[in-house]
């Protein structure tokens, strides 16, 4: 949990989920996804701003649509552990 102004906010699944799409997106690219090197408060509106930048050749559509999905802002309307197993990114092309 962690406490803020004095709540406590409980963690569930959704923020493991968005833990891993910002580890896809940092193997694939080899830096965090919002990262601002000016300064920590210039990433922390990244974060809240979004969206994040996939121009980079390096992201197929697969990697694309696995990463947006995992890193949507609104915890609901991320991917389930049901649709990231079952995403063409983890699975393949065959």
């Amino acid at each position: 949990m962690l406490k803020d102004n004095g709540s406590s906010i409980a963690y569930d699944k959704a923020v493991d989920l968005w833990a891993l799409g910002v580890l896809t997106y940092e193997c694939i690219v080899g830096r965090p996804p919002f990262e601002d090197l000016e300064s920590e408060e210039a990433t922390h509106r990244n974060i809240a701003r979004g969206p994040i930048n996939f121009s980079s050749a390096e992201f197929s559509e697969e990697a694309t649509s696995f990463i947006s999905g995992l890193l949507h802002k609104e915890p609901a309307h991320r991917l389930s552990m049901e649709q990231v197993l079952a995403h063409p990114f983890l699975r393949g092309s065959k």
